[in-house]
């Protein structure tokens, strides 16, 4: 039993973590997450906030996070879009404004 499940799952790997605390961490600097998923590779958050601070070589605060697990999914709609305006030259009018302001929501 245990044999066909571990084959069944071979190609998934799933992890949930309920809190997560970042005390200067490396990538992740200062904050805290809550309710991750990470599914192959692609991390989901329920509330995911961040701060890199300022420091001597790095003169700018820098603020990311996810809310409602909507940073993944919209991350893979601005490179969809980034592709397309790059290839097509052929985006709507709404696609343009949806482009500007994921441009602008995911610049550091």
């Amino acid at each position: 039993m245990t044999k066909s499940l571990s084959w069944k799952f071979r190609k998934s790997n799933i992890t949930i973590t309920l809190f997560t605390l970042f005390i200067n961490n490396v990538w992740e600097g200062w904050g805290f997450d809550l309710v991750r998923f990470e599914k192959n590779l692609q991390s989901y958050s329920l509330l995911k906030l961040t701060w890199d601070f300022p420091n001597s070589s790095n003169k700018s605060f820098v603020f990311s996070g996810d809310f409602l697990f909507l940073r993944t999914p919209l991350h893979k709609s601005l490179v969809e879009l980034n592709d397309t305006a790059l290839y097509s030259d052929k985006l709507s009018k709404w696609s343009k404004i949806k482009l500007r302001v994921l441009t602008y929501l995911f610049s550091n």
